[in-house]
């Protein structure tokens, strides 16, 4: 039998695998003897585990394990002491409530790897999604009250762990990665302000015949998220291409190469959109 503690039932194993998720189950007090690193018990060829790791807002080094995962809703108040994560999970919050926010955040959640926040400062100096170590670095984030601008920054972050996640190893750095973050930011913020933009509004940079090229595309792809409508594929490789003059934020990504992965394959965002992708 397994007691379910946090719903006050008990239920057969057969009871709670074939519906795991009735409600949340409090692993470590049903197997308090057992380390979160003991792979379903040590018994790999019967058990698996049914959801993965999680988004972990509180990681003890000593340890080496998460002491807080993040829920979708949960009250930030309590992390009111720690001003960059009690802002970040108020952009979590936030994300979870439109459907794009809410599908990558549960992919991550749900995921076989582990996605940790640290306050810390990212080796770039702002605010960063770390590839190789999976860690959101948010230093600074809390500073200033969260506004909707903030908001994007931590849904252009969030995206960028969904990359990974899709793409493992062939996660890398590139302007076909970043223009498919700030694509998943202007779907967020449009989502956010309930606004539907204008195929004439501007979003790019000082070289203003490349920028409004970049933003013809950016705004294109957008519209077709928001209208149910195909992915794309030539509207996105334009804007990649002209990402690097058209964009008001190129500078960091000045040594960026255009196309990593997504010459060869779909690019991840386009599995977000409501039907197949246009070639």
């Amino acid at each position: 039998m397994i007691i379910d503690e946090s719903c006050a039932k008990i239920r057969t194993p057969e009871e709670f695998f074939s519906d795991p998720y009735e409600c949340p189950v409090l692993y470590g007090q049903i197997y308090p003897a057992w380390s979160p690193y003991n792979y379903v018990l040590n018994n790999s060829l019967g058990m698996v585990d049914p959801d993965g790791k999680e988004i972990c807002l509180v990681y003890d080094n000593k340890s080496k394990s998460c002491t807080q995962q993040y829920k979708a809703g949960m009250d930030a108040e309590q992390f009111k002491d720690n001003k960059d994560l009690y802002n970040f999970v108020l952009g979590l919050n936030k994300l979870s409530t439109i459907d794009v926010g809410a599908t990558v955040i549960a992919t991550l959640i749900k995921s076989q790897e582990r996605y940790i926040f640290s306050d810390q400062r990212s080796p770039q100096g702002a605010y960063a999604f770390g590839g190789t170590t999976r860690t959101f670095y948010m230093g600074g984030f809390g500073s200033e009250e969260m506004d909707i601008d903030d908001m994007v920054r931590v849904g252009h972050e969030l995206f960028h762990a969904y990359q990974k996640d899709k793409l493992g190893s062939e996660f890398g750095s590139g302007i076909d990665i970043e223009v498919e973050g700030y694509l998943f930011q202007y779907i967020i913020r449009y989502g956010l302000d309930n606004y539907r933009p204008d195929p004439n509004d501007y979003i790019g940079g000082n070289d203003v015949p490349k920028g409004e090229e970049y933003s013809k595309g950016m705004i294109s792809m957008a519209i077709n998220y928001l209208d149910r409508k195909e992915f794309p594929i030539r509207d996105f490789r334009k804007a990649a291409d002209n990402f690097k003059e058209g964009s008001d934020t190129m500078g960091a990504y000045k040594d960026f190469p255009i196309y990593t992965y997504t010459k060869k394959q779909t690019p991840v965002i386009a599995s977000l959109y409501h039907t197949k992708v246009k070639q």
